[in-house]
């Protein structure tokens, strides 16, 4: 074990080794002492067993305790693929002259990344521990980050960031990353500086991932890393899984016909017009919450079809819902834009059982018959450990609004406002569900601010005298907790006089929304 002498000044932990070397631990509370020295590769040991209740803490190493000796080479790094495509155009891309830096590298002009991968579910607490040396150059200028892609995929804001100057002035007074200066960092990853940029608390990145990427740039070497994770996942729940078939769309007969176009064979079922009504009832006393997923089957000569993300909703004691041809669409999203048949399986899981009826219509287009099948559906009982940590999920709202006048045969705009009241991150994607006032129609294009998009989702047998218009619109990025988006939308406003305008709401859609 190194002999650390440790000395607060503020905040800041600095603690003195026995080497020249320092270790600052730039965080709020760090109190556990210094493990042992990593070796080389990055092969976890474990301190404890993986039950609720009792977390388990592992700890991941990267590179040797060296003192950047390269007496014996450097040792290698490993990126992961993702991190590879934000490295590679450094330098245009000439590897011979700026070749990706490796442990124990100070020379100048080269970036550095390595990936922790194979992380452990229920993440809750963690730090890194890392050594730098200012090379030469410019590196006064250079940065940390971490988490920058993955599920973040390098977007703005999203992951967290850091100048080596500001770092070392946080930590130790000092002005300027210099040349020559050797540290050694502990970062709280769960309540990272605030003089970096990006959120503080990356550890619901990392359980997206299960992988921690660190990306240094651009003078400045690395000696080793240290990653200590403690997860602490739940006991393992009962899950009532019920996967129930649908059929939605249209099927044109084959052959030129006066009414509809030619359909190439073969047929994927009898021509006609199909629909599913996916009938779920709690029949029980309590509340519960259950996902919705749907996923598209193809022939095997195809590939293989989208599958959904999940999204949640809530029934009351004895209270029912029903899925049908537009839910299905609304969940695929963009996957189910151009679609004018689709088969497939809508997945419900379910802390308890339920009552899950399926009804079947099928209209044919050449005997001019219709059938009515009706099925129920039994449930899968399964056992699952849950992924999810305890504690700090997001918790989103909206809001709609109309911004000023709204003329009739004119256009309008909506300005949607996502909160979120949780005590987690939301990350990315996050999906608004707007239904339009009954003649409505949405403008494409219209969604500001970026990287908003929005789509229209299409009815499957429109009927412009009952059907509202469905928009859906994505955010890329993540939203903090307490934090807000606000999404704006224009439309063309030709209500229609047959009859009621229905509701005007927007719902979020997010999979661990609370």
């Amino acid at each position: 074990m190194r002999n650390h002498g440790r000395i607060w000044v503020g905040s800041v932990l600095v603690v003195a080794l026995t080497m020249v070397i320092t270790t600052v631990l730039v965080t709020q509370a760090f109190t556990s002492s210094s493990p042992q020295a990593p070796s080389k590769g990055q092969a976890p040991s474990t301190a404890a067993s993986s039950v609720h209740g009792s977390p388990t803490v592992t700890v991941f190493t990267a590179g040797n305790m060296d003192n950047f000796d390269t007496s014996d080479g450097t040792e290698p790094t490993s990126p992961s693929d993702d991190l590879l495509l934000l490295m590679d155009p450094y330098g245009g891309g000439d590897r011979t002259l700026f070749p990706h830096r490796q442990f124990d590298d100070v020379n100048t002009n080269r970036v550095f990344g390595h990936t922790f991968t194979d992380l452990p579910p229920c993440i809750v607490a963690a730090t890194l521990e890392i050594r730098m040396r200012a090379g030469g150059g410019g590196v006064s200028n250079d940065s940390l980050s971490l988490e920058r892609t993955g599920i973040n995929n390098n977007a703005p804001s999203s992951y967290w960031t850091v100048g080596l100057t500001a770092l070392i002035n946080l930590a130790t007074g000092q002005t300027t990353w210099n040349t020559g200066t050797t540290q050694t960092f502990i970062l709280d990853l769960a309540n990272l500086p605030s003089v970096g940029q990006g959120p503080a608390n990356i550890i619901s990145f990392m359980n997206a991932d299960q992988a921690l990427d660190v990306y240094v740039q651009d003078d400045t070497g690395v000696d080793y890393m240290e990653l200590t994770v403690t997860a602490d996942c739940p006991p393992p729940e009962t899950v009532y899984l019920y996967s129930v078939k649908f059929v939605c769309g249209v099927v044109r007969p084959l052959g030129p016909k006066p009414w509809l176009p030619e359909l190439t064979d073969p047929l994927p079922v009898v021509p006609g017009v199909y629909r599913t009504a996916i009938n779920v009832h709690n029949f029980t006393d309590t509340p519960l919450t259950l996902a919705k997923r749907v996923t598209v089957a193809r022939p095997q000569t195809e590939p293989r079809g989208p599958i959904s993300e999940a999204v949640e909703d809530r029934l009351g004691p004895n209270e029912a819902l029903e899925v049908d041809c537009r839910d299905v669409v609304r969940l695929l999203g963009r996957d189910a834009a151009t679609a004018v048949f689709l088969k497939g399986f809508l997945t419900i899981e379910s802390p308890t059982e339920l009552e899950v009826v399926a009804v079947y219509t099928q209209e044919e287009l050449l005997e001019q018959g219709i059938s009515i099948d009706v099925v129920r559906q039994q449930a899968h009982v399964i056992e699952r450990v849950v992924s999810q940590p305890p504690g700090e999920k997001p918790d989103l709202v909206t809001e709609k609004a109309q911004e000023g006048d709204f003329p009739i045969g004119g256009t309008g705009t909506y300005v949607i406002t996502v909160t979120n009241k949780g005590d987690g991150t939301a990350n990315p994607p996050i999906v608004v569900v707007d239904t339009l006032p009954l003649g409505f129609t949405f403008i494409a294009g219209s969604a500001s601010p970026p990287p908003w998009t929005c789509m229209v989702i299409p009815p499957f047998v429109a009927n412009p005298d009952t059907d509202r218009v469905i928009v859906e619109c994505t955010y890329p990025g993540t939203l903090a907790p307490d934090d807000s988006l606000a999404l704006m939308i224009q439309v063309n406003v030709d209500p229609i006089a047959t009859g009621p305008p229905g509701p005007n709401c927007a719902t979020v859609n997010h999979p661990d929304d609370t």
